[in-house]
């Protein structure tokens, strides 16, 4: 990491000698080298400002020549750059060192003492232990379930073969008409005993059940694994939506999906559907079908992720309102995700695109509307100029081209 380090400040500061007039040069340079050029000749400037009151203009100018010729043009100016170039390089590796401090103590240190005093924020191996344990179960579960199967199927085969051979000895037993009237009774009773025993079996290895199921975006989850079970049971479908789910919504203004493990005929299956789907039973398996607003979700997915490929890590935004111009990197992500200077600031829908204009919605990460911005299209990832709701004029740049 250390070596790391300094290759990348190494390779700056080659790239700040190769491009020295980019405007992240330009001014520091500037101001250091007057600084320098001050501090350097302070004593041309002090006796400029305090000559005795006994000195005369011709004295003066005297006293000027000879400070000048006191050293030459090429020292007088040179060491100043000298001093000022050092003192930026200085400035640069000291900043960098710092950075990576901060690096390490965020990386590791927070982790440490996160890990003694705040562990609600990290996966403890104790709990990565539950959740691999009740992994486990589940697979333990799911394999004593395919051997009760199997073991439902022989004894249905073995039922079959029964009743076979019962129908075939009533009906020899009938067309012989040797059979006595109580006897022939006791086995019509038997035969409905085996049919019935295995209705009951056929009935059992068929029979529907929802191990879980979770409706939500990422680790923004709830468990409705009762509700699913109680409504596939009885309606034989589900609407996903948050009303279906007690109008509790697990993620505001984010696409949330419900993923679905349910057992039927003694199999295990699971099964994902989109906000807006409709889940409904479909020979004997669960379907995921979309619905007008399930599609609304899909294109604005395909519009963000579009959106993104506009938009990389290395854009930066220029804003004027009222002749004041402010600036700050951005970048947005496949999931619609706005960042300003790093940080996650807004969520992006609304999306329209053509060949030549760029149409999105800004909205705060409470749902608040922030602004609609209008973008024309100058350079493809390059440059795009508009306008938004708020009266701001918009450039987007492209720092990397």
């Amino acid at each position: 990491m250390i070596k790391e380090f300094f290759s990348d400040t190494w390779e700056n500061i080659k790239e700040r000698v190769r491009n020295p007039f980019t405007e992240k040069n330009t001014t520091p340079f500037a101001g250091s080298f007057l600084i320098a050029l001050i501090f350097y000749n302070w004593k041309l400037i002090f006796s400029l400002f305090n000559f005795d009151g006994t000195e005369t203009r011709l004295t003066k100018l005297e006293i000027i020549s000879n400070y000048l010729k006191a050293e030459s043009w090429f020292y007088r100016f040179g060491n100043p750059i000298l001093i000022a170039f050092a003192s930026i390089v200085a400035f640069y590796i000291l900043n960098n060192v710092s950075l990576g401090i901060t690096t390490f103590f965020n990386r590791w240190f927070k982790a440490t003492v996160l890990a003694i005093f705040d562990k609600s924020k990290i996966v403890t191996r104790e709990e990565l232990g539950r959740s691999m344990d009740s992994l486990n179960r589940l697979r333990h579960l799911h394999e004593d379930l395919k051997n009760t199967f199997a073991q439902s199927q022989a004894t249905i085969e073995d039922l079959k073969s029964d009743i076979f051979q019962k129908d075939k000895t009533i009906s020899e037993v009938n067309e012989k008409a040797f059979l006595n009237l109580k006897e022939r009774d006791k086995m019509e009773v038997e035969k409905f005993n085996l049919e019935n025993e295995y209705q009951k079996l056929k009935n059992k290895s068929e029979s529907f059940r929802v191990l879980y199921a979770y409706y939500g975006y990422k680790d923004q989850i709830n468990d409705v694994t009762e509700h699913v079970q109680k409504t596939l049971t009885k309606d034989r479908q589900l609407q996903v939506f948050n009303e279906s789910f007690g109008d509790h919504d697990p993620a505001p203004f984010r696409i949330k999906s419900l993923e679905i493990i349910y057992e039927i005929k003694s199999q295990v299956f699971k099964i994902s559907a989109l906000e807006g789907s409709n889940i409904v039973f479909f020979e004997d398996s669960l379907r995921a079908t979309d619905t007008e607003k399930s599609l609304a979700k899909t294109k604005l997915m395909r519009d963000r992720n579009k959106l993104s490929s506009f938009f990389g890590p290395n854009w930066k935004l220029f804003y004027t309102k009222e002749n004041l111009q402010n600036s700050e990197s951005m970048n947005i992500d496949i999931e619609g995700n706005y960042y300003t200077d790093s940080v996650h600031t807004f969520l992006i829908d609304k999306i329209k695109i053509t060949d030549s204009h760029i149409e999105f919605r800004k909205m705060t990460l409470s749902g608040a509307i922030h602004s609609v911005e209008s973008l024309e299209i100058k350079q493809l990832g390059k440059l795009y100029i508009g306008r938004d709701t708020n009266n701001y004029v918009l450039e987007y740049r492209n720092n990397s081209v």
